[in-house]
């Protein structure tokens, strides 16, 4: 029941780019990254015709990894759609893409970003 379309699929190579439609700066994801590559989690290559970005590949180690907890996050995400009908799970993926999908905010979206970001909590100076 929980094959309603939605599943953990670690793509090979993408750049570090895609991440930051997550609400990561530039310079949290730069650090990421290193930090994967010093554990030897990723490998860093620069892009083909574009010498300005870097593409991002699974490691023989990183790949070892994700095969180790993609069975997790499955399981876990069976666990959580089985508690839905199949019309719900269908309802609730539709709606999760959406708030996930990258917006577009037009010619202003960089300002209505950097304003949302900036006015948001910083959790870590929550006193509980």
């Amino acid at each position: 029941m929980a094959s309603a379309g939605a599943s953990f699929r670690p793509r090979e190579g993408f750049g570090a780019r895609r991440l930051r439609p997550r609400g990561d700066g530039q310079g949290e994801v730069s650090r990421a990254a290193a930090r994967l590559e010093a554990g030897g989690y990723i490998v860093k290559e620069v892009h083909l015709t574009d010498h300005r970005l870097v593409e991002l590949q699974l490691s023989e180690r990183g790949r070892a990894l994700v095969s180790k907890i993609a069975p997790l996050g499955l399981a876990c995400q069976s666990e959580v759609l089985s508690r839905l009908s199949e019309t719900e799970q269908k309802v609730f993926i539709t709606v999760v893409r959406k708030l996930v999908a990258p917006a577009d905010f037009g010619s202003k979206g960089s300002n209505v970003m950097r304003r949302a970001r900036s006015s948001r909590p910083d959790i870590r100076k929550s006193p509980i």
